[in-house]
C-alpha cells in the first residue's frame, strides 16, 4: 500500500506550521545543558537541512546583551498572527493559525530548528527503520501533565491514535504501539524522509489522557492540560489568552517568566502604538510580515528583531473546472506575465520584501536554474490571452489571506491585470472565512496565499500540493486545497520518489518544482520574512529559530528586571 507523503496538519497552514531561516544555533536541551548530538545517520537518517545558509532579510538586529543571566518574574505580552477564535485544548481539533497558542502548554516529542535540524524533547532518542518502515521513540521519564498524571508510552500511543483517527497527521503514519513503559513504535506504510518533522510540530502536542477521559472532549477543548511550562488561566476569544507559570514543570528551575499573554490585535497602527508603550498598555513582542511596519518600528533603539525567510506570497488558481479560464495554462501564464514584481517591490518592499521568481526561493535546495524564472511581459500576456480565446479579457476574484498579505500590493496587481483585460474583484475575508475557501474550495479566481517554505522543502510540497492515489481504483486526487489545478499523476510519482529517498534529495525535489513551474500550478509573487520585533529587555525567546516561524521556547524566555 502506497500513500503519498504528506506533512502533518497541512490544514493548519503554516504557518503555522513552519518557516525556514538562517539560524545555525544548536538545539537547547531540556536540562539546560546546551547542544546535544542527535543520533548518527547510521542509526537515524534525519533529513538534511535545506535552509541552513538562508540569509535573513536586511535590517535584522542582534539581541541586546544582558548584564546578568536569566532572571525570574515578569509577564511576556505577545501580539502574534493568531486570532484567538477557537478552543485549543485538543490539538487534533485545532484548525488554523490558532495552533500557535498551544506552545506555552503543549510539548512535542521532538524539536525542529529553522535550519531543519531535529532534536529531542519529550522523546530523548529515536531510531528510524527505513525498511520496515517505522520510528521508535524512547520517551523522557518523570514528566507529568499539569493535572498530575504521567506522560508515558500508554499516553503517547493514545495521543498518536487520536491524531490518526482525526486525519490530522501524515497519512504515512499507520499506527502506534507500546513496546515498553517509555518506548513507542510508530508504524508507517511507506518511508517518508520528512516524517520526523511531524513529531516536532506543535500541531502534534501531547495532552493528558486522564483529564480527557474523565471530563470529555468538550471540556478538554476549553481547558488545555499539557506538559508545558505554563497553564492556561483565562481565554477571552478574540481578545487575549493568559498562561501562568507551571510551578511543577518537569524542567527544574524553569520557566523564568511568571506568565505569558497573547493579545489579539490586528490593526497595524494600534500594534505600533502598543510596541512603543510600557506596562499593561504595551506589548513586548510583535510578530509581523508587514515590511513598512518592520522598517517603522526597528528605527527605535528600544527594539530589536529576529527574522526568518519564509517564502513567497503566491496566487493559487481555481482551475479544476474545465470551464474556468484558469484551467488553461496559457491563461495562468498570462496572469504571471502581466505582473511587474520589481515594480511592486520598489513601491512596497521597503528593503525587506523581494520579488519571487520561483515557487521555491533561491536559497532552498529545490530552486531551479534561471530558465524557470517568472518575468514581466505584458505583450506576451496579451498574446497568450488571445491564443486562449480571451482576447477581450475575462473576470475573476482574488480571495486575500488576512494578516500575511500586503493589501496595497494586491490592489496594484489588480490594476496590472486590468491593463491586459483581466478584471479582478477583491475579497478580504477574515481568517475563518479564508480557511473555508482554502479547504472548502473557491470559484473563478485565485487565493492570494502565503505559501510557506519550510526547512524541509518536501513538507512545503505536501502542505499545498499533495496528491494521493487510491490503490483499489487507481484514481488520483489531492489531499488539501481542493480547487488548485495540478497534474495529479506526475506530481504523485515525483512526490513518491522524493519522499521515499533515505534523506532529502535536492535533485528529486527539483523534479516536483519543475512540474509546478512548467504548469504554473502556483504563481509566485513576492518573498516575505517572518519578523519578531521585541523590546530590548526580552531575552532567549527562540523566536525565528524554530521550525515553524511562530514556534518558540517559553521555558527559556526571560525579562530583565532592572
Amino acid at each position: 500500500m502506497k500513500k503519498v507523503l504528506a506533512l502533518v496538519l497541512a490544514v493548519l497552514m503554516l504557518l503555522a506550521l513552519a518557516a525556514c531561516g538562517n539560524s545555525s544555533q544548536p538545539t537547547p536541551q531540556p536540562d539546560g545543558s546546551g547542544s546535544q548530538d542527535t543520533p548518527s545517520k547510521e542509526e537515524t537518517p534525519t533529513p538534511a537541512p535545506s535552509g541552513e545558509e538562508t540569509p535573513a532579510p536586511s535590517g535584522e538586529s542582534e539581541e541586546p546583551a544582558a548584564s546578568e543571566g536569566p532572571q525570574y518574574g515578569g509577564n511576556l505580552r505577545i501580539v502574534s498572527v493568531a486570532e484567538g477564535a477557537t478552543p485549543i485544548g485538543v490539538p487534533w481539533n485545532v484548525i488554523g493559525i490558532d495552533v500557535n497558542l498551544c506552545v506555552p502548554f503543549g510539548e512535542t516529542l521532538l524539536t525542529e530548528a529553522s535550519n531543519g535540524n531535529i532534536g529531542p524533547w519529550l522523546a530523548t532518542e529515536w531510531e528510524v527503520d527505513t525498511e520496515e518502515p517505522s520510528v521508535t521513540f524512547t520517551l523522557r521519564e518523570g514528566v507529568k501533565f499539569t493535572d498530575g498524571s504521567d506522560f508515558n508510552a500508554d499516553v503517547c500511543v493514545w495521543n498518536i491514535t487520536h491524531f490518526i483517527d482525526a486525519g490530522s497527521i501524515s497519512p504515512s503514519v499507520l499506527s502506534a504501539e507500546k513496546i515498553g513503559d517509555y518506548k513507542v513504535k510508530v508504524h508507517l506504510d511507506n518511508w517518508a524522509n520528512t516524517i520526523l518533522s511531524t513529531f516536532a510540530s506543535h500541531s502534534f502536542s501531547m495532552i493528558s489522557k486522564e483529564y480527557y477521559e474523565a471530563n470529555g472532549e468538550e471540556k478538554a477543548q476549553e481547558n488545555p492540560v499539557g506538559t508545558g511550562p505554563f497553564i492556561m488561566k483565562e481565554y477571552i476569544h478574540g481578545q487575549s489568552i493568559t498562561f501562568v507559570k507551571n510551578e511543577n514543570y518537569w524542567q527544574e528551575g524553569k520557566p523564568y517568566l511568571d506568565s505569558v499573554t497573547y493579545i489579539f490585535m490586528s490593526d497595524t497602527m494600534t500594534q505600533n502604538t502598543a510596541m512603543q508603550l510600557d506596562g499593561e498598555d504595551g506589548v513586548d513582542v510583535l510578530n509581523t510580515t508587514n515590511a513598512q511596519q518592520i522598517i517603522t518600528l526597528t528605527a527605535s533603539d528600544a527594539l530589536y528583531m529576529a527574522t526568518n525567510s519564509i517564502g513567497p506570497v503566491s496566487l493559487m488558481p481555481s482551475s479544476n473546472d474545465e470551464g474556468d479560464p484558469l484551467s488553461d495554462i496559457r491563461v495562468r501564464q498570462a496572469v504571471s506575465y502581466a505582473i511587474d514584481r520589481d515594480a511592486l517591490i520598489a513601491a512596497r518592499g521597503f528593503g525587506i520584501l523581494e520579488a519571487a521568481t520561483q515557487f521555491v526561493p533561491e536559497a532552498w535546495g529545490a530552486h531551479l536554474d534561471s530558465s524557470y524564472d517568472v518575468s514581466y511581459d505584458p505583450a506576451k500576456a496579451a498574446e497568450l490571452l488571445k491564443e486562449a480565446g480571451y482576447e477581450n479579457g475575462f473576470s475573476m476574484k482574488f480571495y486575500v489571506m488576512p494578516n500575511m498579505v500586503d493589501s496595497d500590493i494586491v490592489v496594484a496587481i489588480q490594476e496590472m491585470l486590468g491593463k491586459v483585460g483581466i478584471t479582478v474583484e477583491l475579497e478580504f475575508p477574515d481568517s475563518g472565512g479564508y480557511s473555508n475557501y482554502r479547504f472548502g474550495g473557491w470559484d473563478n479566481g485565485c487565493l492570494v496565499q502565503h505559501t510557506r517554505s519550510l526547512a524541509q522543502i518536501g513538507n512545503t510540497f505536501g502542505l499545498y500540493l499533495d496528491v494521493k492515489k487510491d490503490d483499489a481504483t487507481g484514481e488520483y486526487s489531492w489531499t488539501y486545497m481542493p480547487d488548485v489545478w495540478r497534474p495529479t499523476e506526475p506530481l504523485y510519482e515525483a512526490e513518491q520518489a522524493a519522499g521515499r529517498s533515505p534523506e532529502a534529495d535536492d535533485a528529486l525535489l527539483q523534479e516536483i518544482h519543475k512540474i509546478i513551474m512548467e504548469n504554473m500550478v502556483v504563481i509566485p509573487l513576492y518573498n516575505i520574512p517572518d519578523c519578531f520585533i521585541m523590546k530590548n529587555y526580552v531575552h532567549d525567546t527562540g523566536f525565528a529559530e524554530w521550525g515553524a516561524g511562530t514556534i518558540w521556547l517559553p521555558s527559556e524566555a526571560w525579562i530583565s528586571q532592572d
